[in-house]
């Protein structure tokens, strides 16, 4: 999200912001702990005493290498996605549960990634598909020749992204106005949401 953060530095010059990134659950704690101060999660977060605010609904895409079955349907639905080559990533990512939810899959592969860019190199070697947030497929043409990106024409298919910080935080109106102007400049391809 390298323009959001051009955007957000113009905004506020005098902003100092330390990225990190991280597990759900990581976070979640730095953010208890005093040493984040705010974090980009996927919503809902489940955390008890955060504050949060929404900034955007991001779909996924599905990934799979080019040939497969899934490519080659006239229209994808969450229903087709229900086969047994699914890769995920590893346990503690938030977008393994999401794509298990969505995909209704009782057997996925037991292959896991650790990044995403693993991921899509296990899906251009032939390993399987998966479920893709459209922030993630900037910048993936290189691998154009040997994967596949479709569409999935279901409403529920993606996930909500947002702000959150500790609700205890004397700087709440400051991180709502930073939320407004990360929808303010949210990428294409995705759903701004009302605060």
């Amino acid at each position: 999200m390298p323009h959001l953060l051009r955007q957000v530095r113009a905004a506020y010059p005098r902003l100092t912001l330390r990225l990190t990134e991280g597990l759900t659950a990581s976070l979640l704690e730095s953010l208890r702990r005093g040493t984040l101060d705010a974090a980009l999660v996927a919503l809902p977060a489940g955390a008890d005493g955060m504050a949060e605010e929404k900034l955007f609904f991001e779909p996924f895409t599905l990934v799979c290498p080019a040939g497969h079955v899934l490519g080659t349907l006239p229209r994808l639905h969450l229903s087709d996605l229900a086969g047994s080559d699914l890769i995920l990533l590893e346990d503690g990512h938030c977008l393994r549960d999401q794509a298990l939810s969505l995909c209704q899959t009782a057997s996925p592969q037991t292959r896991h990634a650790t990044s995403v860019e693993t991921l899509w190199h296990m899906i251009a070697a032939g390993e399987g598909y998966s479920l893709l947030p459209a922030l993630s497929m900037a910048g993936r043409d290189a691998m154009s020749g040997l994967i596949s990106c479709r569409p999935i024409n279901d409403a529920e298919a993606g996930r909500v992204v947002g702000l959150i910080w500790r609700g205890t935080d004397p700087r709440g109106a400051d991180f709502r106005l930073l939320a407004q102007s990360l929808r303010i400049g949210a990428p294409d391809g995705v759903a701004v949401m009302a605060a």
